[in-house]
C-alpha cells in the first residue's frame, strides 16, 4: 500500500478526444457524463464511466423511433447516449472477502455520484480489474498517501 504508482497517480479527466473515436459531440465538446481514465505519463485507456440520466420506453417503432422518459433526475438532452436497459448490470450473489493478492498500484479513481470525496459504503472504481485478479466481492482498504518517514 506504500508503494508509489509508477505514473504517479491515474486522473480523471473530460474526455475532449470522442469525435476523433467516431462519437458524436452533445455539447461543449464532450459527451455529457462520460470520462475516461488515464495514466498521467502515458495513455493508458483504462474505461468510460456513463452515469445514467433517465430511463424511457420505446411508444413508437420505425425510423426515428419515439422514446418516453419515464423517470430520472437529469435532464435529457440532445446527443445522449441511448443504451440498452440491463435490469441486472453486475452480479449481486457475491459474498466480501479479502483478495488472496492485492493488485500493484491500485488507485481510487472515482467515487459514484460524487465530484471527489466518498465515504462508507459507497461505490467506487479503481485502477485494477479482472485481467489484474481481481474478482466479484473482494473488498479493499482505501488510504491516503502521507508524508514519508
Amino acid at each position: 500500500a506504500t508503494d508509489k504508482h509508477p505514473e504517479r497517480e491515474p486522473i480523471l479527466r473530460r474526455d475532449n478526444w470522442s469525435t476523433a473515436e467516431g462519437l458524436e459531440s452533445s455539447w461543449g465538446g464532450s459527451i455529457r457524463w462520460a470520462h475516461h481514465f488515464i495514466a498521467k505519463k502515458r495513455f493508458q485507456f483504462l474505461g468510460w464511466e456513463v452515469a445514467e440520466v433517465a430511463q424511457g420506453h420505446i411508444t413508437r417503432d420505425g425510423d426515428p423511433s419515439t422514446v418516453l422518459v419515464a423517470n430520472g433526475g437529469f435532464e435529457v438532452r440532445k446527443g445522449d447516449l441511448l443504451l440498452p436497459y440491463d435490469p441486472f448490470p453486475y452480479d449481486l450473489s457475491f459474498y466480501p472477502h479479502a483478495p488472496a493478492a492485492i493488485p500493484p498500484n491500485a488507485r481510487l479513481l472515482a467515487v459514484t455520484d460524487q465530484i471527489a470525496n466518498g465515504g462508507r459504503y459507497d461505490v467506487v472504481a479503481i485502477s485494477a480489474g479482472a485481467q489484474d485478479g481481481v474478482e466479484n466481492g473482494q473488498v479493499f482498504s482505501v488510504w491516503s498517501v502521507g508524508e514519508t518517514v
